[in-house]
């Protein structure tokens, strides 16, 4: 769900208590990285290539943000929640000009490729302190206004209800230098109405792009809301990227800790890129395995990519093209159907344009699954296959090692999750767990119907007096509603069964054994 903190206070969005639960996918997937220009630190919902390159600058040789996000687009996705990263970045600078030097704003997005404009004027300004502002973000690809801002009556003045400082603070395009000392009033560059002349300051200092990202710039701060917590604002993802400076990701062992750690609070799954140069991830003798022991809330392929046309002098990643092949299997059918459940009608096909860094034989791609590693083969017409069949926990947990139930899990829990939300505020008692209890059965009912479980009995589901007994908590009697549900996947050797508890705090599941079916 939705949360935002204002003035201190969180305010979260969730659904009603008389809302269904959705049983249909809207995939969404995630990709961390770097943009030649954008907000940074903020998560934006985009649904189109043609949206990238309008917030973020568009195809950028420094990262491979933009390939990633051509290829999930390509390959079937529609919706992608993309955040832009900066290590060290800084801002452009516009100099206003006053009757005592420069008046400087700072853009608020920083990187070389920022471009900004700015004008003032007096127009309908009586007070000789006070001025108009109109600032400018020119598309980087074609020039054309990409967005825009009045700021109207500001002041020069630190005293001023209007300060231009304390009304830039709301802006999302510049900010007041905060080294300025002095602030004087800017000079009109187009006087009143009675003048047509429209002019506009360029920016006098373009910004810096910075340098490449750390583990710690992609994991960010869950206090601050960066980097990897910038997604918190967004209610539901299932596939996470973090997107490497040009090729495939670099993301380090503290990276794909914390992103596992995070991808399990939210039920999504980590898509890990294989070793840079290509190099087979096993070895010839099966060594360096251990490097690839993820868990069940990540999955990884091999090989990595080359492009059909031209030549590829690095390894190119797979991750955006594989989010799109899910999504898309998402829509068209659901999300416990495994895509080489129907590789006749080309589901699991990469487009044309790619081709593998290095073609497996069957053997390799055998010893790869048994390690918890998706091969990419080659298919008719000579174009590469994404079965998408193993997490990489399949060496350990044959359950949640099979893709199709891991996402199936992740898919009810979240739905779950965010349509239950609603009981923490509701008045504790039997009326309000048995709504969450008639709710979840209607849910799982449907999902029994369209057949994700065994059987279409296949399920269970208890929130009553008895499953919170124990959640009761020094800060008061309203603190928590728990529930519990067990269900069969459709192909699983025994039951899924989850406890998840709905607090003030959050929301949070965890894997559970009791009497199944529970009674």
């Amino acid at each position: 769900m939705a949360q935002h903190d204002i003035n201190g206070m969180t305010i979260v969005e969730a659904p009603a208590a008389d809302e269904r639960i959705d049983v249909d996918a809207r995939p969404v997937a995630a990709f961390l990285g770097r943009a030649a220009a954008g907000p940074v630190d903020s998560a934006v919902v985009i649904n189109s290539l043609a949206h990238f390159d309008r917030v973020f600058g568009g195809d950028w040789a420094t990262s491979a943000l933009g390939l990633t996000l051509a290829q999930y687009f390509q390959h079937g996705g529609r919706e992608a929640a993309v955040v832009r990263v900066a290590n060290n970045a800084t801002g452009g600078r516009l100099e206003l000009p006053t009757e005592r030097g420069p008046l400087v704003l700072v853009a608020r997005n920083p990187g070389s490729r920022e471009r900004l404009r700015a004008s003032v004027d007096y127009d309908g300004i009586e007070d000789d302190k006070a001025f108009n502002l109109t600032v400018q973000r020119l598309d980087v690809v074609t020039g054309q206004i990409a967005d825009q801002e009045f700021h109207t009556a500001l002041s020069a003045q630190v005293e001023s209800r209007r300060f231009i400082g304390r009304a830039l603070e709301s802006s999302s395009l510049v900010r007041l230098d905060p080294t300025a000392a002095d602030v004087a009033r800017p000079l009109a560059m187009r006087t009143t109405i009675t003048n047509a002349t429209i002019g506009y300051i360029e920016m006098t200092a373009h910004g810096d792009d910075g340098t490449s990202l750390t583990d710690y710039d992609l994991i960010g701060s869950d206090r601050l809301g960066t980097g990897l917590f910038a997604l918190d604002a967004v209610p539901e993802i299932d596939l996470l990227y973090a997107c490497g400076d040009a090729g495939l990701s670099q993301a380090g062992p503290a990276f794909h800790f914390a992103a596992e750690r995070y991808c399990q609070s939210r039920n999504a799954l980590l898509i890990v890129d294989p070793p840079a140069g290509g190099s087979h991830p096993l070895g010839r003798h099966g060594a360096g395995a251990e490097a690839w022991r993820h868990g069940p809330n990540a999955l990884t392929y091999y090989p990595a990519l080359r492009n059909r046309e031209g030549e590829t002098p690095e390894p190119l990643p797979a991750a955006g093209a594989l989010a799109g092949l899910l999504a898309r299997q998402d829509r068209r059918c659901h999300v416990w159907a495994a895509l080489s459940d129907d590789l006749r009608q080309n589901s699991a096909a990469l487009h044309r344009d790619w081709l593998p860094w290095t073609p497996l034989e069957t053997d390799d791609a055998l010893r790869l699954l048994r390690a918890g590693i998706n091969p990419l083969l080659t298919g008719t017409q000579r174009r590469m296959l994404f079965p998408g069949l193993v997490t990489c926990a399949n060496a350990s947990d044959r359950e949640r090692g099979a893709l199709a139930r891991q996402r199936l899990n992740h898919f009810i829990l979240r739905r779950i999750e965010l349509g239950t939300r609603w009981a923490v505020f509701a008045p504790r008692g039997e009326a309000t767990w048995r709504q969450v209890q008639d709710q979840v059965v209607e849910f799982l009912e449907t999902l029994a119907g369209r057949g994700a479980f065994e059987t279409e009995t296949g399920w269970s589901v208890r929130c009553d007096a008895a499953t919170n007994a124990d959640t009761d908590a020094d800060d008061g009697p309203e603190e928590g509603v728990r529930l519990l549900i067990a269900f069969m996947p459709r192909g699983a050797h025994e039951p899924q069964m989850y406890s998840i508890v709905q607090h003030r705090d959050g929301t949070s599941a965890c894997r559970a054994a009791f009497e199944y079916p529970a009674p």
